[in-house]
């Protein structure tokens, strides 16, 4: 506000994929447009920089401690070497400030959590201890557990979905409806905690469309008015 020019952009590419980048570096180029077309001058012409972590060397991930570390973690992700580099990369986390470490820390083993078949949990629990002697147990012990928290959560969610779509593809039953009627109660009591009985009985005379849409809905409920709320909403229920 109160200037007469636009500031700089500096446009940048971060690449660590597995193969090698060959998108063209002219955003124009990038675009589906004819060169006769009179939208052409409308389209920006620029390049980006990029930054190909798998063209550089090691030696060339430069900066402060956690921005190396950071850097480095990119680059080996896809690496078999990584389970045996991991103590590098933590010591360069420690390397820096002592107050953020620990986020830092975590940043980067959630990280590595999430990518599938890179490292395997002992892997990672032993390299933090191995770098971290006086905190790495407490750090492990309290990660691990969001860690299995997550999964199970994760796990809850996925096989729930499942099993009422594979309920309704192959045509639901009373006796299935039953099932499907107290799977959902107790997804919502596992969510919500203690489901009144009022609340039982009318999830038990949902229909099985009405119970597979609160089995996908309560995985998103926060409190038990998210699911007096879905009631009035998806029912005829007051």
């Amino acid at each position: 506000q109160g200037t007469k020019h636009l500031p700089p952009v500096y446009p940048i590419v971060l690449y660590h994929g597995r193969r090698r980048w060959q998108v063209k570096r002219n955003l124009r180029a990038l675009v589906a447009i004819h060169e006769q077309s009179p939208l052409l001058q409308f389209v920006p012409e620029f390049e980006y920089y990029l930054v190909d972590l798998t063209e550089l060397h090691e030696d060339d991930l430069q900066g402060a401690p956690y921005l190396r570390a950071g850097l480095l973690t990119l680059k080996l992700i896809f690496d078999r070497e990584l389970a045996r580099r991991l103590p590098e990369i933590f010591k360069a986390i420690k390397s820096g400030p002592t107050r953020p470490l620990l986020e830092h820390l975590k940043t980067v083993s959630k990280y590595l959590s999430k990518v599938k078949n890179a490292v395997e949990p002992e892997q990672l629990k032993q390299a933090v201890q191995e770098v971290f002697s006086d905190q790495g147990e407490k750090f492990m012990a309290e990660f691990f557990q969001e860690w299995i928290n997550q999964g199970r959560e994760q796990g809850l969610q996925q096989g729930l979905r499942q099993g009422i779509q594979q309920g309704l593809a192959q045509g639901v039953a009373l006796g299935e409806i039953k099932g499907l009627a107290s799977l959902t109660l107790s997804l919502l009591q596992h969510r919500l905690g203690r489901i009144s009985k009022v609340v039982k009985e009318q999830v038990k005379g949902l229909s099985a469309k009405q119970l597979e849409e609160l089995g996908i809905a309560v995985l998103d409920f926060n409190s038990r008015a998210d699911l007096d709320d879905w009631l009035r909403t998806h029912t005829h229920i007051n």
